[in-house]
């Protein structure tokens, strides 16, 4: 059966896609068949690489491993260091990238590239600028092997 996030997201996709002309229809298609694929055949407990490309601090690749829906470890992969709970809001469940990729139609990015896993459905790479005229809020996030636990 459908998570309700699932259900409330196709609603508001559905609504949002109503108007001609919209730049990000393919997209928004495209992130609810995903999205419900993720919700069909995805594991409830799970890791995978993150990294996070942007103007900011930290974009080392780490592994984030999920159980029930939250994030219980993050580990730099480069040096095997576990992070503290208090950084764990600047990392994503699978959840949170579709999220992700909702919140930027929501904005009406200016460019927003998405790319699935052929599979699972999780978005693997999220490629958004919110506005051609400001610098250096653009990002990418990159998700790869993701694992049942």
């Amino acid at each position: 059966m459908p998570s309700l996030r699932f259900l409330w997201t196709s609603l508001i996709l559905a609504l949002v896609a109503c108007g001609e002309g919209n730049p990000l229809r393919p997209v928004e298609t495209a992130l609810q068949r995903n999205q419900q694929l993720w919700q069909e055949v995805g594991p409830a407990n799970y890791r995978y690489t993150f990294q996070r490309l942007c103007f900011c601090v930290d974009i080392r690749p780490v592994e984030i491993e999920v159980r029930a829906g939250a994030i219980v470890s993050v580990t730099v992969i480069e040096t095997g260091e576990e992070l503290d709970t208090s950084v764990f809001d600047w990392f994503e469940t699978v959840d949170g990238l579709f999220d992700m990729v909702l919140d930027a139609i929501d904005r009406k990015a200016e460019r927003l590239e998405v790319t699935y896993h052929p599979t699972l459905g999780y978005p693997t790479d999220i490629d958004v600028d919110y506005s051609f005229n400001i610098a250096d809020e653009e990002q990418r996030i990159l998700a790869s092997g993701l694992v049942e636990q």
